[in-house]
This record gives C-alpha cells, structure tokens and sequence, in this order.
C-alpha cells in the first residue's frame, strides 16, 4: 500500500519539473499541457482524498473524462503544426474528439472514466509520435535526431501512449473482476505518467525546437 502511495504522488507532481524547466516556453503548447495536468492531478487528488459531498463520484468522472478531451486537443494541435495537414485535422480529428466527448458524456452518467475513448485516443497518439519520427528521418538537415527537442516529446508519447493503450482496455475488465488487480494494474499507468515527465522534461532542455 506504501509503494501505491508514492507511486501515486510521484506521479501527481511528476510534471512539475517540466513545467518549471518549460517556463520560458509559454508559447509551447506543451508547456501549457504539463500545466493543466499537473493542477488537474492536484485538484482530482484533493477531492479524492477530502472531498465529502453528494455525486463525489460522478463529479470526479466529470473532471476526467473532460480532462481526457481537452488532453486529446491539445496534443492533436501540438502534432497539427508539426505532421499533419489543416485538411487531415479537420476531417478526422476534430470528429474523433466529438466521438470522445460523446462517448465520455455516456461513461459520466455511470460515474466511470472512458476506458474505450482512452484507449482510442492513445491509438492515434502512437500514430503521431511514428510520424513524427518519421518527419524528423525526413528533414536532411538533422544529422543527430536526438538533439531535438521533438524527438524526445515523441519517445515521450511513443511510451506513454502505448503503455496506457492497454491499460485502457483492461482496467474496465479488470474493476469487474477484481478492485485489488485494477488498483495494482493501474500503478502502472503511474508509472508510466513518471517516465513521460521525465522525457518532455530532456525535450524542453533541447536548443532545437521544431516550432
């Protein structure tokens, strides 16, 4: 129970270094994403923790699957200037972040996180970071990828995002199943939260930026 809860707080602040590292790179958007998770996180953790008041569950439910949409945004718009054209943003993005937040508004009502629009979220974000790789391979000029500050954001997402996939879809299978499994299974995506931090944080550090 001890690692549990300082894997969780480890996580919960885990983004405070990029934001502190990033703070010169305000126009960057994803020091505005390190931000809002990073007080998302706190304010969830608080209400978790002290919070005594009636649909203390849905409200929690609300938070995240709002958060979860607004993460989807914003990372589609840091990817948007970087790999994909306005016409692919447009056409396909915008209605997946409709499909997300429909399909949110239904898991709210059960007071749940959604698992499947999580999941379906974090596939397109793998997809992001392969073609952001593959831009970088593209660009002639780059002789060292590793000196960009992309290439480290799309190791970041690569991870993160591939991690959380599956652990998306399970944890709804495995709450049926068994609290104790999913509350372990979910240290992962902890876990997972500390190692993304801790690469956006080497991206913000990088002379090149790819803005």
């Amino acid at each position: 129970m001890m690692i549990y809860w300082v894997v969780y707080y480890l996580s919960v602040f885990s983004p405070l270094p990029p934001v502190i590292i990033g703070v010169r790179q305000r126009n960057n958007l994803l020091w505005w994403y390190a931000i809002i998770g990073l007080l998302f996180d706190i304010a969830v953790t608080l209400v978790i923790r002290f919070g005594h008041f009636p649909h203390k569950d849905t409200s929690i439910a609300v938070a995240q699957n709002t958060f979860l949409v607004t993460e989807f945004l914003l990372i589609s718009l840091y990817y948007r200037k970087r790999i994909l054209k306005k016409k692919y943003f447009d056409n396909c993005i915008i209605p997946a972040a409709i499909a997300l937040f429909i399909g949110s508004v239904l898991y709210t009502k059960n007071a749940a996180l959604n698992f499947v629009g999580g999941a379906g979220f974090d596939f397109i974000c793998i997809f992001y970071a392969v073609a952001g790789f593959y831009s970088l391979l593209k660009k002639s000029g780059l002789v060292f990828p590793a000196r960009s500050a992309f290439f480290w954001v799309n190791v970041a997402f690569l991870i993160y995002c591939s991690g959380n996939f599956f652990i998306f879809l399970f944890t709804e299978y495995l709450m049926q199943s068994s609290a104790e499994l999913s509350r372990q299974f979910w240290v992962l995506h902890n876990i997972l939260n500390i190692v993304f931090s801790i690469f956006i944080t080497i991206a913000f550090t990088k002379k090149i930026h790819e803005e």
